[in-house]
C-alpha cells in the first residue's frame, strides 16, 4: 500500500467525515479520539491531550498505511504544521482536500443536524465563528 499523508481541511461541516469514508486511506478523526479519552465532551483545557493522542496515532499508523486526518482544528497554518513535518521527517507525501467555505451559520447548521453529538446550535455556531476567524486558506 502506498503511504501518504492527507489532511482534510475544513470547517465543522463542511463535509471532511463524509469525504474521508470514500478515500483508500485510515481515517483518523479527533472527533473520535475525544469521544474516546472523554466520553465526547469537548473539554478546552484537554486539547492539548486530544492533539498528542492524534499525531501518536497518526504518526503510527504512517509506518504502514496511508492516513487521512479528519478535523476541524486543521483550519490554521498552526495546527497544519505538525502534521507538515511529521510526514517530511517520515518521507511521505502529504496532500490536501480543502473544502469550501460559507457562513457560520451554514457551517453550524450541517454541523448540528448531521450529529450534535448533545452540544446546542449555539455552541456549534460559536465553533464555526472562531474556526472561520482562523482560516487560513493552505498553501501547501
Amino acid at each position: 500500500m502506498k503511504r501518504e499523508l492527507i489532511l482534510l481541511i475544513g470547517v465543522i461541516g463542511s463535509g471532511k467525515s463524509q469525504l474521508s469514508k470514500a478515500l483508500d486511506a485510515l481515517t483518523v478523526s479527533d472527533d473520535a479520539i475525544i469521544f474516546m479519552l472523554h466520553k465526547g465532551s469537548y473539554t478546552g483545557e484537554l486539547w492539548s491531550v486530544y492533539d498528542a493522542a492524534t499525531i501518536s496515532v497518526v504518526r503510527a499508523a504512517l509506518h504502514r498505511y496511508s492516513v487521512a486526518v479528519d478535523s476541524g482544528r486543521l483550519t490554521s497554518v498552526k495546527r497544519r504544521e505538525p502534521y507538515i513535518q511529521l510526514a517530511r521527517a517520515l518521507n511521505v507525501p502529504c496532500g490536501v482536500y480543502v473544502f469550501p467555505v460559507t457562513s457560520a451559520e451554514e457551517h453550524a447548521k450541517r454541523r448540528f443536524e448531521h450529529d450534535p453529538r448533545g452540544v446546542p446550535f449555539d455552541r456549534w455556531l460559536r465553533v464555526a465563528e472562531y474556526q472561520l476567524e482562523v482560516w487560513n486558506q493552505p498553501t501547501i
